[in-house]
């Protein structure tokens, strides 16, 4: 079931890769690598698996991501993307005196698309990946982890890129992500999860350069 909802958006990533493929770089539009990284803010949507919701095991996250794309022209690119970030536990998982600390992980390959603008162009994408989300809790000396991991099927995305200089962009940038964990790990034991739809909101800064 998990690979059939899968299909659609693979297929429309590799469409997307063969239309930048097939599509000619004009005079003056070198293609080449761009490499880039993104600060912000993210909010937890859905649930962490079932009955518990996300934002009862963290409240929110500061991600910091690197992108590595290949640009076809001035228009198309596709590459990979990996996501670090620093989540703060909710109250609700971590009792009063308890030292907290959570982590989330995304990995995955994305599509973009940028509408030439002159020296400002806004930009639309769409990826699918993976998604690993963790939380720590130690109090009176016992530590308890808990561990999740599922697929994402699905992240739209978007901003507009500013050029100060030759090579260099920067600006503000939203996305929004869905995914579906698949299993769920504590003490040492781990379970299968169905009905673990959830999601993130993330707005934020994006730099970028183009060797």
């Amino acid at each position: 079931m998990i690979a059939e909802r899968r299909l659609p958006l693979v297929a429309a990533v590799a469409a997307a890769a063969v239309a930048a493929l097939a599509t000619p770089a004009r005079a003056g539009e070198k293609s080449g690598l761009s490499l880039g990284a993104r600060v912000g803010y993210g909010i937890p949507l859905g649930d962490a698996m079932s009955g518990v919701s996300l934002a009862d095991v963290v409240s929110g996250q500061v991600p910091i991501e690197i992108d590595a794309l290949w640009r076809f022209d001035r228009h198309w690119r596709l590459g990979l993307y990996a996501q670090y970030g620093f989540a703060t536990v909710a109250g609700a998982s971590c009792p009063g005196g308890a030292s907290c600390s959570g982590q989330n992980l995304r990995a995955g390959v994305q599509a973009a698309y940028a509408f030439a603008a002159g020296d400002g162009s806004p930009w639309i994408g769409a990826g699918l990946g993976l998604d690993w989300q963790a939380v720590k809790v130690t109090a009176g000396g016992v530590e308890n982890q808990l561990r999740l991991f599922g697929l994402e099927p699905l992240s739209l995305q978007g901003g507009w890129d500013f050029r100060p200089a030759g090579g260099f962009s920067l600006g503000p940038f939203a996305s929004f992500s869905l995914g579906l964990y698949q299993t769920a790990t504590s003490g040492g034991a781990s379970e299968s999860l169905t009905n673990a739809l959830h999601g993130w909101i993330q707005i934020g800064v994006k730099g970028a350069f183009d060797l």
